[in-house]
């Protein structure tokens, strides 16, 4: 970059994916901060170096904005995007952050499966004696035996219904803390970056 004018377009070309409203006010900050530096007697190309590669910033504002976009709106899909961008501000994310994130995210989808396999398989217990006798025509399912069958699969579901439940009830929870934790971890992580470069 060799003037303010380019400096800016390539700004603005790596803002992109920001709202528009943003990436002006962006521009414009940027934008002032030559303003004052040719005021105060600096050349274009030491302001330029002073403010660091459009690249740099580019990564962090993208990163900041979708951090607070997911603190905003939490879901799966907002935090993980919040992830890759802090990912690409440096091998450190790469290393301690994907891995851990990918791992604990398989386990919470893995908790998700086996409540809705309980529950599945709960709502299959109780409909299975039922069912049965239809399709084999044994209507004496109201004798003692069949009343006590379908107790037996009464209380089988009930207990595999329970358990699905409170297993996807826990990992609500285990989810919503887990992103806070890390939206926690990238907030932090991203003032660390931006701290060292200062």
């Amino acid at each position: 970059m060799r003037n303010k004018e380019e400096y800016l377009k390539e700004l603005e070309r790596l803002l992109y994916r920001l709202p528009k409203e943003e990436r002006d006010d962006i521009l414009y900050d940027y934008q002032e901060h030559f303003t004052i530096g040719l005021q105060q007697g600096l050349t274009e190309a030491e302001i330029i170096q002073k403010l660091g590669h459009p690249k740099a910033i580019a990564r962090e504002l993208l990163a900041s904005y979708h951090i607070q976009k997911a603190k905003s709106d939490v879901s799966f899909d907002n935090v993980l995007r919040a992830v890759i961008a802090t990912i690409g501000l440096g091998f450190f994310n790469l290393v301690f952050l994907l891995g851990p994130f990918l791992a604990i995210t398989g386990i919470i989808i893995a908790l998700y499966a086996v409540a809705f396999s309980l529950i599945t398989a709960a709502i299959a217990v109780l409909l299975a004696e039922p069912l049965s006798g239809l399709f084999h025509f044994q209507f004496s399912a109201f004798g003692l035996e069949g009343i006590s069958k379908w107790l037996v699969s009464l209380f089988s579901s009930m207990i595999l219904g329970g358990l699905g439940v409170l297993i996807g009830i826990g990992t609500i929870y285990i989810s919503k803390g887990f992103y806070s934790l890390t939206l926690k971890y990238l907030q932090s992580n991203l003032k660390m970056i931006t701290k060292s470069e200062e």
